[in-house]
């Protein structure tokens, strides 16, 4: 089989000819060593298991067969390796795991063979005169190597074709740039023109642009040229490794095992090649980097494969010979699916090689070496194992988003590697600013691998476009693409499931004539089985159009997309440390983010993204997004700290918040008591397994004592859902919407309002449960949610407290007015007092801030007004607006007040109230002098008020 290989694989023409150097680098000889070993390490760990070779005489069996009579005999579920005929008899082979084992089949057999016909005859290689191991599969050896011989002459080739197509490409263009009127030149800064513009400054204008273009397509070509020859280059380097370690078991035992370890890896290494990643072409070059430190760099823009890769070829190099390779994702929807990836890359599937842990979903098994899981989870390990001794490699992928999470993870593992210098890090990224991670690490490498860019061409929107409302804006451009563009899928960025689900619904109702499309939605919420179809090749004929949230941003690649349509904003959440209140804004994404969002397009030919924001918003963004650390409440972050035995205030921080954030999320901590005199508290610790804010853990803390436990648990999990209630359509089908609504407001706020609707849910039969949803507008998703989030909560109390708790809700009358109460205690540093006209809104006391009832709230839909109210948030839009209200009783604060739980002035808060004092009607003229032309200074007025 080697030379045959040989000879096809370095089979080219002209000028690809790939050359058999021998002066390798240093790299490539270390890499191949490496691979190697660790295969001979494989085969070696395989023989140690027993094999018995078993004959049956007088008849031919099936695997079946034999599997049925063996478990009938021994008991045991064995595994039928090798069979073939001899004869009349039938000859096969079996692996077993110990010797133990091995002689109580035997023993087992001797019995059944006084008592039957057909006898099983154990075949010893001990005994005299067959010393050599029966080997049984010589003409499965030889057909193997022809197949393998094929297939790499298939691939191969398939790789020069696209080699050749590469190169054609680069021709073409050339050829077409220089019969342009214009070619582009770097050195020159502008174009000679007609005096007086015209025509012909246009046209000039025209080729300018087109050169350029041009350029930057033979740019990528060439570029996709060197990496190709370089991918083909390490697809032979395999082949010599494979070949070298074939020559030296030929004549030995072990000739069988590394056959079948061979073709295993041989069918993996096509993928790679056939799926020519850029970082199969640096593959050498990542192992070696990854195993000469401790820490390593690496920046992969979008689409080069970091992501999928790296944790392959760190396994294919023996990296999980001593421990587990781990890769971090901070969302789960990532975590999933590149798992699911990954293990079909290897040809396993996921909970085998390849397995993933997020929250409450695990897929691993003994057989794991690789495994995905978000940050938050490897941190939340990191208490029972602070030296990660599991793992030999950590991954930490996506870096550049520093979510909390990671920042955390990070310093707890700077701790562990003086306690642990054989550990492997890398962190990988496609934006991040790698002195941060150098300057926190000490001196390490930084690797760049560039991605798959051909051109995307960036279309701004016209003047009188630019200020129309994202969301309508967006959808009216997926459908303008969709009528007009090429083929070519679409993928249109918004910034909540809400509107991805809404956009969806409108979508599919304007082209309800049609099937040339499909509509996807992909947001965190999704079930993993739903959120796997937009990875799913688009069916013939039909264009795939994603909804998506900035998830798709990065450490996914959606295959396929060539429009990207890129609203500019995105949902955040922001920590007003001086108001000591979470703001959910709807903000302008970075130019980072935009330019992320841009490269979702390009990935195979040129692309088109279309901005919905104009070019002079785009030049005020911020360039990177600021680290969740320095934005966020870092309550959940400091306990996490606490709970590792870690003091916050020693902690070595990638970059540390300021000395505000840190105290008023200390006491945010004392004030729920899960912090005393800078220690965590035994309530403290039993908050700190909840996968929630520390208010909501004490929230549950408490429902948990007044008997109330699900139901406290159940409005935890819907903090931070989108909206239950789902509007679309046309007026009249969004007016029903509001009127089916009405039935389960709440006057207790909308929290209570939540639970009715969970409720009522909850109640339905599982099969009944999505009609219901759409007989009452109301999103199943966001409930399915919050269900498993509530049965995540349950299992971590089993499991972590010993809790054991039936989900079983309990009459409204018996739990609501306590619920309500116990919600006023957990947010009373949000209390409101109505400021006695609607314009005027609500004060919120402790913070001098102005509110307005969110248009969405259960209140608002009842016409309630309460003098007072607690609210969780402030979404900040074009008010200011109060979100997930509670109503507050009088005597509620009265007794806040009188127990010092809440320190104001109740006399003065209650004077800044305003009051009808007289109401008279006046002339027009006067009425415009008061407002203003078309009222345009109402608004000043209604400030002033």
């Amino acid at each position: 089989m080697s030379s045959t290989v040989r000879t096809n694989v370095s089979t080219e023409s002209g000028s690809e000819k790939i050359q058999n150097k021998t002066n390798k680098n240093a790299h490539t000889e270390q890499h191949v060593h490496q691979r190697k070993k660790s295969k001979e390490e494989k085969i070696n760990s395989k023989i140690k298991n027993q094999s018995l070779y078993l004959k049956v005489s007088g008849c031919h069996h099936t695997n079946t067969d034999l599997k049925t009579r063996l478990k009938r005999i021994t008991k045991e579920d064995l595994v039928v390796e090798d069979i073939r005929r001899d004869g009349k008899d039938t000859v096969f082979k079996l692996q077993i795991r110990g010797s133990k084992l091995t002689k109580k089949i035997i023993s087992s057999i001797h019995k059944e063979n006084k008592n039957t016909e057909g006898k099983i005859s154990v075949i010893n290689q001990q005994q005299k005169g067959n010393k050599e191991q029966p080997n049984f599969s010589q003409d499965k050896q030889n057909k193997l190597k022809e197949l393998i011989d094929e297939e790499a002459c298939k691939v191969v080739s398939n790789h020069n074709k696209m080699i050749s197509e590469v190169q054609q490409r680069i021709n073409n263009v050339t050829e077409n740039l220089g019969r342009g009127s214009h070619e582009y030149n770097e050195e020159e800064e502008e174009l000679d023109v007609v005096p007086g513009g015209g025509k012909s400054q246009t046209n000039s204008t025209e080729a300018l642009i087109v050169s350029l273009h041009a350029k930057q397509e033979i740019d990528a070509l060439e570029d996709k040229l060197s990496e190709l020859k370089l991918q083909k280059k390490e697809f032979k380097d395999f082949f010599k490794c494979m070949d070298e370690m074939l020559k030296k078991h030929k004549s030995s035992k072990k000739i069988n095992s590394a056959m079948k370890l061979v073709y295993s890896e041989f069918q993996i290494e096509c993928k790679h090649l056939t799926s020519a990643l850029p970082m199969y072409a640096r593959r050498n070059e990542i192992v070696s980097t990854v195993t000469e430190n401790q820490v390593s760099i690496i920046i992969g823009e979008t689409g080069s494969g970091k992501s999928t890769q790296v944790a392959q070829y760190l396994y294919q190099a023996g990296l999980a010979d001593s421990g587990l390779i781990v890769c971090t994702q901070p969302r789960k929807i990532a975590a999933t699916s590149l798992a699911t990836r990954v293990a079909h890359e290897l040809n396993t599937s996921v909970g085998n090689l390849v397995g993933y842990h997020v929250g409450m979903q695990m897929k691993t098994s003994h057989a794991t070496k690789i495994i995905y899981m978000t940050d938050q989870m490897l941190l939340n390990l990191c208490l029972k194992d602070e030296k990660f001794s599991k793992y030999s490699c950590i991954i930490i992928d996506e870096a550049h988003e520093r979510s909390i999470y990671t920042d955390l993870l990070l310093g707890m593992i700077k701790t562990s590697l003086t306690k642990r210098p054989e550990l492997k890090v890398v962190i990988t990224s496609a934006t991040i600013e790698p002195e941060i991670f150098v300057n926190f690490f000490g001196t390490c490498p930084v690797l760049k691998i560039a991605g798959r860019m051909f051109p995307v061409d960036v279309i701004w929107p016209h003047e009188n476009e630019g200020d129309e409302d994202y969301e309508r804006a967006a959808l009216k451009k997926t459908i303008y693409v969709h009528e007009k563009e090429q083929s070519g899928d679409i993928l249109t960025f918004l910034t909540s499931p809400l509107e991805i689900e809404k956009c969806c619904n409108s979508f599919e109702k304007a082209f309800q004539d049609t099937n040339n499309f499909i509509c996807l939605p992909l947001h965190g919420r999704l079930q993993p089985q739903e959120q796997q179809k937009v990875f799913e090749p688009s069916p013939v004929g039909k264009r795939k159009i994603v909804f998506a949230t900035n998830s798709a941003e990065t450490s996914i690649t959606i295959p396929g997309i060539k429009y990207v349509i890129d609203t500019g904003v995105a949902k955040e959440m922001l920590y007003d440390p001086k108001k000591n209140i979470n703001a959910l804004n709807v903000t302008n994404i970075t130019r980072s983010s935009a330019e992320q969002r841009k490269g979702r397009a390009g990935r195979t030919e040129s692309g088109k993204c279309y901005r919905l924001y104009t070019e002079n918003t785009y030049n005020n963004m911020e360039t990177n997004t600021k680290p969740e650390i320095l934005r966020i409440h870092l309550g959940q972050a400091l306990l996490k700290l606490y709970e590792l035995g870690v003091n916050p205030l020693q902690f070595d921080f990638v970059q540390k918040p300021s000395q505000h954030l840190i105290d008023t999320a200390m006491e945010t901590l004392e004030l729920v008591g899960a912090v005393s005199q800078n220690k965590i508290t035994e309530r403290g610790k039993w908050i700190a397994k909840l996968p929630i804010d520390p208010k909501f853990g004490a929230f549950v803390y408490e429902a948990i004592e007044e008997g109330v436990g699900i139901e406290g648990i159940v409005l935890s999990a819907c903090c931070g859902t989108s909206s239950m209630f789902y509007r679309s359509g046309s007026e009249s089908q969004k007016n029903e919407a509001d009127k089916r609504k009405v039935r389960f407001c709440h006057e207790g706020g909308d929290f209570m309002t939540m639970l009715t609707v969970f409720r009522e849910w909850h109640n339905q039969q599982e099969k009944s449960k999505s009609h219901w949803c759409s007989q009452n507008s109301i999103n199943n998703k966001v409930l399915r949610g919050i269900r498993e989030t509530v049965n995540e909560i349950l299992n971590i109390l089993k499991k972590e407290q010993g809790i054991l708790m039936q989900f079983q809700l309990k009459p409204p009358k018996d739990v609501d007015e306590k619920l309500q109460e116990m919600l006023f205690k957990i947010f009373r540093q949000n209390i409101c007092h109505y400021l006695g006209h609607d314009k005027a809104g609500y004060l919120v006391v402790q913070k001098d801030q102005i509110v307005q009832i969110f248009p969405a709230s259960s209140l608002k839909t009842l016409g309630l007004q309460p003098d007072w109210i607690v609210i969780e948030r402030v979404l900040k839009t074009s008010r200011d607006f109060a979100t997930n209200i509670t109503p507050v009783k009088d005597s509620w604060l009265q007794k806040a007040l009188a127990d010092n739980l809440l320190k104001f002035d109740l006399n003065a808060v209650q004077s800044q109230r305003v009051e009808q004092a007289v109401f008279c009607e006046v002339g027009e003229k006067l009425f415009s002098n008061f407002v203003g032309s078309r009222y345009s200074e109402l608004r000043n007025v209604e400030k002033t008020m």
